[in-house]
């Protein structure tokens, strides 16, 4: 009996909380665009809402949903509870169509710039395509092109380069680091330039783009 009364009263506590969530938010995580879009047209959707909902279809990659809700008028700049706009959640999750979306609806791409060392080709190539600085630094001091040296990716390298980075002016990235206990997250112990990072870490081919470039 009290198990039942349990799983009772969790199923009410669990649908409480669902019928908390706007109808639109819901529909923006499961991805159903078709139903958004009939939720806007049937009657006004407050900016907040729209934003939140944009910000869930950007968190569970539903690219479709993401579409409908910038066409139908939420900020591509909206942010998450935690301040990070809606292109740094993209580029996060990996996910190059959201990247293009939100460009396309004229999000700053100069607001993802610490997290463009986190962008895979095909969303550096999408970040690219939307005006992306392939000099641009991060707080560290660092561009996408000396990240992608130190971290051996080459195919990141030749696109950078390809689209106008110069080596000496991509700072310096983490040449080695370690886990802090204290802080709970990496920290890094050396910085180096690009091409001391390839040379360091034995990235031959790497080392030969960067010295064809004019390595700093």
């Amino acid at each position: 009996m009290r198990g039942f009364l349990i799983g009772t009263l969790g199923g009410a506590l669990a649908g409480l909380l669902a019928g908390c969530v706007p109808k639109i938010v819901a529909k923006a995580q499961s991805g159903d665009a078709a139903a958004i879009k009939q939720l806007l047209a049937a009657k006004p959707v407050s900016q907040d809402t729209k934003n939140e909902a944009l910000v869930e279809a950007v968190m569970a990659k539903r690219d479709a949903a993401i579409g409908a809700l910038l066409d139908g008028g939420a900020d591509p700049a909206a942010k998450d509870e935690l301040g990070a706009e809606t292109l740094t959640i993209a580029i996060r999750k990996e996910d190059a169509v959201a990247v293009a979306l939100l460009l396309s609806h004229k999000a700053d791409v100069a607001s993802a710039v610490d997290v463009y060392k986190l962008a895979q080709r095909d969303v550096a190539e999408a970040l690219i395509a939307g005006g992306a600085d392939p000099n641009a630094k991060d707080s560290e001091g660092a561009t996408p092109l000396a990240v992608a040296a130190c971290d051996g990716k080459t195919d990141l390298v030749k696109l950078w380069l390809a689209h106008g980075a110069v080596p000496a002016k991509a700072g310096k990235a983490c040449l080695r680091s370690h886990f802090d206990i204290e802080s709970i997250k990496p920290a890094c112990d050396d910085y180096a330039t690009a091409f001391e990072c390839a040379k360091a870490k034995g990235f031959a081919e790497i080392q030969k783009l960067l010295e064809a470039a004019g390595k700093p």
